[in-house]
């Protein structure tokens, strides 16, 4: 397996970075774009984008039952790598 660096050089042509982080494969999948990963490892995610999806799946999810989000607090256990990602949320007690 072959990771390409896309760490971007001051005054580097962006037009060469993928245009979202990720591309909906439908029922919740999402394939990881080059544009996902960090400076540290070509292979891992930035934690931006993988909380950013997240929200978004939550305040759909509370869209649906008229709540809204007011606070969000993530802890990595582990490295996201840039591959393909799956969400799936549901309310376990509203309120």
């Amino acid at each position: 397996m072959t990771f390409t660096s896309v760490v971007q050089q001051p005054g580097a042509d962006m037009r060469s970075m993928p245009g979202a982080f990720y591309i909906d494969k439908g029922s919740g999948v999402y394939q990881a774009t080059a544009a996902t990963t960090g400076p540290w490892d070509a292979g891992l995610q930035h934690g931006g984008p993988p909380i950013a999806l997240l929200a978004r799946s939550l305040e759909e999810q509370s869209a649906t039952t008229g709540l809204r989000i007011a606070h969000l607090a993530v802890d990595f256990f582990s490295p996201v790598p840039v591959s393909e990602v799956s969400i799936n949320t549901e309310v376990l007690r509203g309120g």
